[in-house]
């Protein structure tokens, strides 16, 4: 059997978006992830923590209302 692509062996290639926003929530907790403007115009900054904390609320949403893979 072939060696796989050095891509295929590096564990970020395979991480999914949650990993990814755990590892900067964890390594870049307060560093602004999301910018969005209102329609006022009023500037929103979401930190990689606080975008990490906000998906975790909703996934356990989710999972509460009985949502699961598939």
């Amino acid at each position: 059997m072939s060696e796989l692509p050095a891509l295929f062996r590096s564990p970020t290639a395979r991480a999914t978006i949650g990993d990814q926003l755990r590892r900067h929530a964890r390594t870049n907790a307060n560093k602004v992830a999301v910018v969005a403007y209102a329609a006022d115009g009023t500037r929103n900054e979401w930190t990689y923590l606080a975008l990490n904390e906000y998906a975790n609320r909703c996934a356990n949403a989710f999972v509460a209302a009985g949502v699961g893979r598939g």
